[in-house]
């Protein structure tokens, strides 16, 4: 309601504006006199060409409101058909607490999925919780039945975070000593996955083999169709960049048995070896589930204390054992076999499921006395974070992954089942909780997973691009910047148009007959809009700047485009098209803008872009005294944006260059 309330006036306040300028103006120009004297300065004392200003900013944010609302907010946004047909099997729309409503009908964006897989859908394979609550990236309040199922949003945002960790470490290496201990955060991930299965099937009875197999599907179905789609792509561009690997490791990476028998050999797509550690765990969780439903039954809390410290001794201790036996040092290939081997990421899966367990336990007897508040847990999960980080960033290296830094792989165990415990209470307690469950962090997280998969394939083929010649046109950071843009629309489009239709298909056991027409079809889509935006590229005026082809590069590159008659057209660089790449700059970062990011933001960076790149504020600046002071400030961000604008103008007449050469 507090959009409608914010968005109505903002709508109709240019009607009231040119009213107001009509009926009474001599009033109006009382205020041009007044409040709006620096605007009337600027306009040298036209009356008129203030009122077309105030307009003009006015449209800026009613297009922002409508681009909101259409967008992400999507309340005025159809249904699909099908959604809305009452007679369809097994359909439970319109009770949906989840959904968005429809002239006054609860409608899943989701599908018709039943209560049961609706929950299963809750939580990624990886750790992804309820996306209900971001319908189109939209941030949404729990309703007070979701609230009883106990939705996690923050862990999503702290999905992002550990995403963007792991990423620096691959691609900024030995950056610091924070990017060299990713391996804490891919620590965080198997323990935060054992941790949300168990939250969202703890109360599954997996006494029937039909349960545990639609288990096994919804849950592994994903991931394995996710990994395959980025190993496939993987091997695409090291056909391009080196060789294709041989078929046999082919066949046991496409098995997930390579890091069993050799946990140094890469599969290719590295990323994979998670997807190999935690398939074990997945398969067993059932059993898991039984055995320490047992132990809670019989030892309670406190033989569930007992379970956990005995699986982080198992975990730890033996590369502890072996640390001190060696003199307090540990080795690189020591690192690897305790790290990527799959038997050793088990007891982290099962530390989460018992952390989960624990805080289920404390949530169903939040009315007995003598268990800490939701305030208390939500502080000692703080105080957990706190911990982790200092032991992180405080302890100096002892080189990359040897010394005492494969002491990091388990170690920290206890600490981020802690977090979990705590924060768990009352939906998201503590101010990390709360930091995490921001809407931005909310919405990156949502893709972390396809993040965490395509990293290494797409940055391979930005590797062929960087030496083929962007070395000479970007610097490091702007190639970095368009490497994390791509990275992440790629993995949204993904997400949203093939891995979207797959899960809501699989959620109903009907639905898997039209898997293959609606893959069919969102995989189509996507084709057809990367060819728009080719198209739509074409149409601009971006400039040229363009180095020599080097040698370096692989001639497969040259020979697969030789068939291809693809081109984009070269523009010469000039001040003007300098001035209008820097708008899009301005727009585009509005968008990215992490804590204010979205369509109203982007616009307005848009129009702000635009008073830089033509000098209209530095002239409106250099006119009012009161403010001619700040005119280098504003000059010196008037000089940043056309700066980014111009590596962007570069970096597409680089592309448009190397694609008519490969055209040729």
């Amino acid at each position: 309601m507090s959009f409608e309330l914010t968005a109505f006036p903002l709508l109709g306040i240019e009607r009231f504006l040119y009213g107001y300028i009509y009926q009474f103006p001599e009033s109006f120009k009382r205020c041009c006199k007044g409040p709006l004297k620096s605007l009337l300065d600027y306009d040298e004392g036209v009356y008129w060409q203030v009122a077309k200003h105030l307009g003009v900013g006015i449209k800026v944010f009613q297009f922002g409101v409508l681009g909101y609302d259409l967008v992400l907010r999507r309340s005025l946004s159809l249904a699909e058909p099908r959604l809305l047909c009452p007679d369809n099997k097994g359909d439970k729309l319109k009770t949906n607490p989840g959904g968005m409503r429809h002239g006054g009908a609860g409608v899943s964006l989701r599908g018709a999925a039943d209560e049961a897989g609706r929950e299963e859908l809750a939580f990624h394979p990886l750790v992804r919780p309820e996306d209900e609550l971001l319908e189109a990236g939209r941030w949404k309040k729990p309703a007070k039945e979701d609230e009883s199922k106990g939705h996690l949003i923050y862990l999503t945002g702290a999905r992002s975070l550990l995403a963007l960790w792991i990423l620096g470490d691959h691609f900024i290496h030995r950056a610091s000593v924070f990017t060299d201990r990713s391996n804490v955060a891919v620590a965080a991930f198997i323990s935060l996955s054992g941790f949300v299965t168990q939250w969202a099937y703890s109360t599954r009875d997996f006494s029937r083999l039909g349960t545990v197999f639609q288990y096994l599907v919804r849950r592994i179905g994903r991931v394995a169709l996710t990994t395959y789609f980025a190993m496939l792509a993987a091997v695409g561009v090291l056909a391009v960049q080196t060789h294709i690997p041989s078929w046999r490791h082919m066949v046991r990476c496409f098995l997930f048995v390579e890091t069993w028998l050799q946990p140094e050999n890469w599969c290719p797509d590295g990323q994979s070896w998670t997807i190999a550690a935690l398939l074990p765990s997945w398969l067993l969780y059932p059993s898991m589930k039984h055995l320490v439903g047992l132990m809670e039954k019989k030892y309670g809390a406190l033989g569930l204390l007992q379970l956990l410290l005995a699986l982080w001794m198992i975990s730890a201790g033996p590369s502890l054992v072996v640390f001190l036996l060696q003199d307090g040092f540990l080795t690189n290939k020591q690192h690897n076999l305790a790290y990527l081997w799959p038997p050793s990421q088990m007891p982290d899966f099962a530390i989460g499921v018992i952390a989960a367990t624990l805080a289920k336990r404390h949530d169903a007897s939040s009315a007995k006395s003598g268990l800490p508040p939701a305030w208390l847990r939500g502080l000692l999960a703080d105080l957990s974070l706190i911990i982790i980080f200092a032991v992180v960033l405080l302890v100096p290296s002892s080189g990359y992954h040897e010394g005492w830094e494969p002491l990091y792989n388990h170690s920290l165990g206890p600490l981020w089942a802690l977090f979990f415990y705590g924060s768990a209470a009352s939906q998201g307690s503590g101010i990390s909780a709360c930091t995490l469950g921001v809407a931005p962090l909310a919405v990156l997280g949502r893709y972390s997973f396809e993040v965490f998969l395509f990293q290494q394939p797409l940055f391979n083929a930005f590797e062929i691009l960087w030496i083929a010649g962007m070395n000479e046109v970007l610097p490091m950071w702007g190639f970095a910047t368009i490497f994390l843009v791509t990275l992440y629309t790629l993995s949204a489009i993904y997400a949203e148009c093939i891995e979207a239709p797959f899960v809501t298909i699989t959620a109903n056991d009907a639905g898997i007959g039209t898997l293959l027409p609606v893959m069919a079809s969102r995989i189509l889509a996507v084709v057809l809009a990367t060819a728009a935006v080719a198209a739509l590229l074409r149409s601009e005026a971006f400039v040229s700047g363009v180095p020599q082809r080097s040698v370096q590069l692989p001639s497969k590159v040259a020979l697969a485009a030789e068939s291809s008659s693809f081109s984009l057209a070269e523009y010469p660089e000039n001040e003007e098209n300098i001035s209008n790449a820097s708008i899009v700059f301005w727009g585009v970062f509005g968008l990215l803008l992490p804590l204010l990011g979205g369509f109203t933001t982007g616009l307005i960076f848009a129009a702000l872009g635009w008073g830089l790149s033509t000098g209209g504020i530095l002239s409106f600046v250099k006119k009012t005294k009161s403010i001619e002071e700040y005119a280098d400030y504003v000059t010196q961000v008037s000089d940043l944006g056309k700066k980014g604008g111009e590596y962007g103008l570069k970096a597409y007449n680089f592309v448009a260059k190397k694609t008519g050469e490969m055209s040729k």
